[in-house]
């Protein structure tokens, strides 16, 4: 989830052949960019424009189906009220002992100063991205 314009994407499908990967964003212009990656292959790949805070993943993905999803830096554009509902639709396309691999922002990093020196603040530890995420 979270898959921006497919930097996690096109190397799974290239190191594991027999893999299908389902790849969606908030963006539709992350998932316009996945699409027109010269290695998208829809017998692959499945891009689309999901909010994972009000779309259900189920209408994409069948429930308990999925190994492994990754997010990368999803959660902090995502408001804190909200995360409980992130969690809870991944959850339900996760297949039973499926792992949920994160990366994100942490208090004090790097990012989160570059941040802080521009007007990308909407609240304490919570910021808006250049592209709006």
């Amino acid at each position: 989830v979270g898959c921006g314009a497919g930097n996690a994407v096109f190397p799974l499908i290239a190191t594991y052949p027999d893999v299908f990967v389902y790849a969606c964003d908030f963006s539709q212009r992350a998932v316009n960019l996945v699409k027109a990656h010269k290695e998208f292959n829809e017998t692959r790949v499945s891009a689309f424009v999901c909010d994972l805070t009000s779309d259900d993943l189920g209408k994409h993905i069948s429930p308990a189906s999925v190994d492994v999803v990754t997010m990368i830096f999803v959660l902090s554009a995502v408001s804190p009220e909200k995360m409980p509902l992130v969690l809870q639709n991944i959850k339900k396309v996760l297949k039973p002992n499926g792992y949920v691999l994160f990366r994100d922002y942490a208090v004090g990093d790097l990012a989160q100063e570059r941040f802080s020196t521009k007007d990308q603040q909407i609240s304490e530890n919570f910021y808006v991205r250049g592209d709006g995420t």
